[in-house]
């Protein structure tokens, strides 16, 4: 098992993510990333689908990327600061087949 598969379970209450404001243990973590994982699932990701993640450095982004790799999916990831041609031409060669974008 991976430090990144066991951290929660041998961490959890300890600090894991600091984003301005917002402190999230170990466990709060995990429970992000497994919504992460849920919602791929949901929308039909399976291993090896690539997703787009548009989306800010934030404690959420940690997670989504937790998420998609735990998916055994490929992260694309974007800079929502980046010129939006530069956006749609990933896009259109990437093929991703969820494009998740990130939140404050």
């Amino acid at each position: 098992m991976r430090l990144a598969e066991r951290a929660p379970k041998a961490w959890g209450d300890r600090l894991a993510v600091v984003d301005g404001e917002r402190r999230w243990t170990w466990s709060a973590l995990e429970r992000e990333t497994d919504r992460v994982v849920g919602f791929l699932q949901q929308h039909g990701v399976v291993a090896g689908d690539r997703v787009a993640l548009l989306a800010d450095r934030s404690a959420h982004t940690i997670a989504a990327l937790r998420g998609i790799l735990r998916a055994r999916a490929i992260a694309v990831p974007m800079e929502p600061q980046g010129p939006l041609l530069r956006q749609v031409s990933i896009i259109e060669d990437a093929e991703p087949k969820v494009v998740l974008v990130g939140k404050r």
